[in-house]
């Protein structure tokens, strides 16, 4: 066991590795999860290709990046509120959402679920 989970240290570095403006990797992304740690979201099923979610967050928004507002955690887990912005096409998009996580005993990810204001997106989208 590594040891508790420093929430707000491991925060940040879950900003970094979705931070697309300062060069984050899809192995600083994978670098976060468990074997077999798996994602979802309103648009992605769960799933444990997590590479899929990085590469396509890259093409679509390539300069995404995330700022964590505020954290609420546990011993296992937590939720994170987080304002995430980039540029679609020309045109600067701006989303708000929450992430809950769960965590193993070194702080691999075996679950992470982001929820987020769809209609808000699907409106700058011009959807």
């Amino acid at each position: 066991m590594a040891g508790p989970v420093v929430w707000e240290h491991w925060v940040r570095r879950a900003e970094a590795a979705l931070d697309l403006t300062a060069g984050a990797t899809v192995q600083d992304w994978r670098a976060l999860f468990a074997p077999g740690g798996t994602y979802e979201d309103p648009v992605n099923p769960t799933t444990a290709d997590v590479d899929s979610i990085h590469e396509m967050t890259k093409a679509t928004l390539p300069d995404w990046r995330s700022t964590v507002t505020s954290v609420t955690a546990g011993a296992d887990g937590c939720a994170f509120e987080w304002i995430g912005e980039a540029t679609a096409g020309r045109s600067p998009v701006s989303v708000q959402g929450c992430t809950v996580v769960e965590v193993n005993s070194d702080g691999l990810v075996t679950r992470w679920r982001d929820y987020f204001d769809m209609k808000g997106l699907e409106t700058q989208f011009g959807e």
